[in-house]
């Protein structure tokens, strides 16, 4: 039961915009689906949690951590999450799965899917722009520091706005 009220006016947004899905499970209340961004294509993970009251959006990577780049990754995305204000990055640490999860509550169903296109949006602009970061560190030996140092720049001007 958790998920099935609001989950069609999400599946809505997909259908307006031409997005195919690619698996609907009406009783967990997940919507599967992948999307393009500037610099990588996601997968996309909906959640909509009735008993929470929350609306959970999780974008994969489609790259694993190398098991011996795993500090140096661990320490970027503790860099990134720090100068966040919503959702935070996640390595899977035995999958070495690289994700963006972020959540925000329901307090009221008709208003939905306007918080859904709201937090697909973030989701996707804050993997997107952080995605070039991720892989200096992971394939080219760029250290955490030097890869976020112009990122918490960047993020700053955005949030000061």
């Amino acid at each position: 039961m958790a998920g099935q009220i609001g989950l069609d006016d999400i599946l809505s947004y997909f259908k307006e915009v031409d997005w195919p899905v690619d698996e609907v499970d009406r009783e967990g209340g997940r919507i599967y689906a992948s999307v393009r961004g500037r610099n990588v294509l996601l997968d996309l993970e909906v959640g909509l949690n009735q008993e929470w009251q929350l609306l959970q959006i999780t974008l994969t990577l489609p790259e694993l951590v190398p098991s011996h780049r795993l500090p140096e990754a661990l320490a970027l995305i503790n860099r990134l999450n720090y100068n966040l204000p919503l959702g935070h990055f996640e390595i899977g640490l035995e999958s070495r799965q690289l994700s963006f999860y972020t959540a925000l509550p329901i307090n009221e169903l008709p208003y939905i899917r306007a918080q859904f296109e709201a937090l697909l949006a973030w989701g996707i602009d804050i993997a997107d722009e952080e995605h070039p970061r991720l892989m200096q560190v992971l394939y080219s030996n760029t250290p955490p520091e030097e890869a976020t140092t112009a990122g918490e720049r960047q993020h700053q001007r955005r949030f000061d706005a």
